[in-house]
């Protein structure tokens, strides 16, 4: 081997290692983008989950003015209460075949009142149609005139089948519960 033979194994070892270099540099290029974009990720779920608090948070501190004998009215006086705090609020949006009556960015908010025993029974087939469209589903329950064993048996068969809804039971009493199909809270109002 001469010296032709010497520097042409150089010249081909020195590409060899120019191309792992830049392999090298490339993967960690691609491993930094892709830790960027899991903390973009996480950073949007934490927005996502501070809003859906915010929510329900507003729902539950909400009072009608007055108790109402049809649906339409508790669903106007919430949104109404709702679109202060969050402009970006829609009335029945249309996606697919649903049309939950107030969307907030991705939460479907459902509102029932006075709730019966048949406005229970849509629910479940609201959950399964909002869900491929919503990443969040708020039930919001005003005057709920079932016994209390339905309401508990329903609730429980809800939670078992939708265990990321939301269930807010706005009560007669001006007592509000909030049920989350994983835990349950209970806050008391006093009137003043």
């Amino acid at each position: 081997m001469g010296l032709k033979g010497y520097l042409y194994k150089k010249l081909i070892l020195e590409k060899k290692v120019f191309e792992e270099e830049q392999k090298k540099k490339k993967r960690e290029k691609r491993r930094r983008e892709l830790e960027e974009e899991s903390k973009q990720r996480e950073l949007e779920e934490e927005e996502r989950r501070r809003l859906i608090n915010r929510v329900i948070q507003s729902i539950i501190y909400f009072e009608p003015f007055l108790k109402y004998e049809n649906e339409i009215t508790y669903h106007i006086d919430l949104a109404r209460h709702l679109k202060n705090e969050f402009p970006n609020l829609e009335i029945e949006r249309q996606k697919g075949a649903s049309r939950p009556d107030i969307v907030i960015n991705d939460i479907a908010i459902e509102v029932k009142g006075p709730t019966d025993f048949d406005a229970l029974n849509t629910i479940a087939s609201k959950c399964m149609r909002y869900s491929k469209h919503f990443q969040h589903l708020v039930i919001v329950l005003f005057e709920v005139r079932v016994n209390q064993n339905s309401y508990e048996e329903w609730l429980s068969g809800l939670k078992e089948t939708f265990p990321n809804v939301k269930v807010i039971k706005k009560s007669n009493n001006l007592n509000n519960t909030y049920h989350s199909l994983s835990t349950i809270i209970t806050k008391e109002v006093v009137e003043t």
